[in-house]
């Protein structure tokens, strides 16, 4: 096993040299019409806040004063269709009062609308946008419950299975559970009450969950500041700005943030730093501040400025940022490529074990890599998002400890953040454990230092498939060789040229009949032709004709190699996380039970 470490080092510094890490907030499109209203599909009338739905691929704008909601294509940025009736306010479940906060509740299959003048949030269908519920709808001050006075942001806990809503009129966050709709907590004073120490707010406004380190974070508008909480003690934990009378427009203060974002991606902190014209980012370990999108205090209608930016979110962790610019009657979608010091990459890829109450436990080795010039403190592994089996949350997980990458044994201790010098690279154990039997396909993980944003997420590499099944599986531990003994297979670009590499096995978990096929990932549409067959050991000779599948049947404990030949029609550049072959042991419902892969270059 000392060989998968080896290998997790050497997969993350090739995917470092062939990345280009330079900052870059970059302009990409425009929902809407610049500083025109209407109520047609092709523009908005004052835009609050949006969400994003991943599962149905949709952008969803509370367009407020159409009194609807605006749902659109997350990929073409097409219309798609609209959630109330335009411009036609009313009470029942067909209609809003101006609506102005919207939510994705993805382990439920459900949007969120918060109603601010009908005093209510709205539940509907994502796939259909049926209405399914309604919480709220009173209105008034009470010390608990749905009695909401101008609620205005949402956001979902999915670790918890929480609905988190800004009561901006009662200075509080009132906590409900996702599925009774009961209530469970407020933060703030819970009788309406304003300030400005850690257990007050004063109009709230913007409310989102960090998803890596359970974090409640509170857009506390009149107080020009973030506030920061335990997601389970509902505990305070840190400020983001200075609450100050005059607002400042440096980078270490805010003017009236209206929204927030956790991007899991690049691990920041996003805010519409509404007063200043300006969304800025903010490092999620550290706090400190990395970056900005807009012109620091100066309005305008171009694509580098803002005028009064309302409403933000994340296209998937480390996606494209959507802002809805509010007083330019638009959508503003930019680009955010953040340079990190850390790469990081896992062996092997998946995970295949039996699942028995508490027990069954996947383990994989992780190595995280400092390209940079400092010494990276408070260093760990983490889930990015939460993960659902059917609409139902699935409690998932995860621990991780420092080992010794030339015994890999375990040293420091479990669950605890450690350090990684310049230029250096720290080897893991990561364990996964779940109470029910489940399947989790590419689950993303957080790979965190301070001072740097977080590790991309590169599907295949630093991802884990994971499969807990309620009976004996196979669990096959595969790794790739190529004949550089780099990882990556250089195929020559000519009339007949080919390159093979070798896959070798061990079945860690029961006997079984598998299928072990290919596929190029995230990248598809490589222009490689791949072929293999299982081989001799002794030898290396194929015992078969090779072929794009190769059925195997394979015995607890036992071992197996494999050739894989590869020929390219078109060259391919050198891009380690995106150009890779994976091969994949597959059963006959096309569940996986083992995976590896190379990255694929032309000379």
């Amino acid at each position: 096993m000392h060989r998968l470490v080896a290998f997790t080092w050497l997969v993350a510094a090739l995917i470092l040299s062939g990345a280009a890490w330079a900052q870059s907030d970059e302009y990409v499109a425009t929902i809407g019409t610049t500083g025109v209203q209407g109520a047609d599909n092709a523009h908005f009338n004052l835009p609050e806040h949006l969400a994003v739905d991943t599962a149905n691929n949709h952008l969803l704008v509370a367009d407020s004063a159409n009194d609807r909601v605006q749902v659109f294509d997350a990929a073409t940025n097409a219309y798609v269709a609209t959630i109330g009736q335009t411009d036609n306010p009313g009470s029942s479940n067909s209609n809003f009062e101006l609506p102005v906060a919207v939510a994705v509740d993805a382990a439920r299959g459900h949007i969120l609308v918060v109603d601010r003048n009908g005093v209510r949030v709205q539940i509907f269908d994502a796939a259909s946008f049926a209405y399914v519920a309604t919480l709220g709808g009173a209105g008034g001050t009470s010390g608990a419950g749905t009695d909401f006075v101008f609620p205005v942001g949402i956001a979902i806990d999915p670790s918890h299975g929480r609905i988190l809503l800004a009561d901006t009129g009662n200075n509080r966050i009132q906590v409900f559970d996702g599925g009774t709709l009961g209530y469970v907590a407020t933060l703030g004073d819970p009788n309406g009450l304003g300030g400005n120490d850690n257990a007050h707010f004063n109009a709230p406004d913007g409310v989102a969950y960090d998803t890596t380190r359970n974090r409640i974070l509170v857009a506390d508008t009149g107080n020009s500041r973030i506030q920061i909480y335990d997601g389970s003690s509902f505990s305070y934990l840190a400020t983001i700005g200075v609450v100050l009378l005059d607002p400042l427009a440096d980078d270490s203060h805010l003017n009236e943030p209206f929204d927030l974002a956790y991007d899991a991606g690049r691990d920041e902190i996003l805010v519409t730093d509404t007063g200043n014209d300006r969304v800025q980012a903010f490092g999620a370990g550290s706090l400190a501040y990395a970056g900005t999108i807009g012109t620091t205090g100066v309005a305008g209608t171009d694509n580098a400025h803002f005028k009064g930016p309302v409403g933000i979110a994340v296209d998937g962790p480390g996606g494209n940022i959507l802002v809805s610019d509010y007083s330019n009657e638009r959508v503003q979608i930019f680009s955010r490529i953040v340079p990190s010091a850390l790469a990081a990459a896992v062996l092997p890829g998946a995970r295949s074990v039996q699942q028995n109450g508490s027990s069954g436990l996947a383990t994989v080795f992780a190595t995280m890599l400092n390209s940079g010039s400092t010494a990276l403190a408070d260093c760990s592994i983490g889930l990015t998002d939460p993960v659902s089996n059917g609409g139902t949350p699935i409690p998932l997980t995860i621990g991780y400890q420092t080992t010794d990458p030339a015994t890999n044994g375990l040293t420091g201790s479990p669950n605890t953040p450690v350090s990684i010098a310049a230029g250096a690279a720290q080897s893991f154990l990561v364990s996964f454990q779940t109470t029910t039997a489940a399947e989790f396909q590419q689950q993303t993980l957080a790979y965190t230092c301070d001072g740097t944003p977080a590790a991309p997420i590169e599907y295949g590499v630093n991802t884990v498939d994971l499969l807990f099944s309620s009976a004996p599986v196979p669990d096959i531990i595969a790794l790739a060789a190529t004949p550089s003994q780099n990882g990556v297979l250089t195929v020559p670009f000519s009339a007949g040229g080919a390159a093979a590499f070798a896959v070798a096995t061990v079945n860690a978990g029961s006997a079984g009949s598998l299928t072990v096929t290919r596929d190029a990932g995230d990248s598809s549409g490589l222009p490689v032709t791949v072929t293999m067959c299982q081989t001799d050991p002794s030898s290396g000779a194929c015992l078969a004709t090779p072929a794009t599948t190769v059925p195997v049947s394979i015995a607890a404990g036992a071992t197996g190699t494999f050739s894989v030949f590869v020929t390219a029609s078109a060259a391919i550049p050198f891009d380690p996380a995106g150009s890779r072959i994976f091969i994949r042991f597959l059963d006959s419902d096309n569940i996986e039970h083992g995976a590896t892969s190379v990255a694929v270059t032309t000379d």
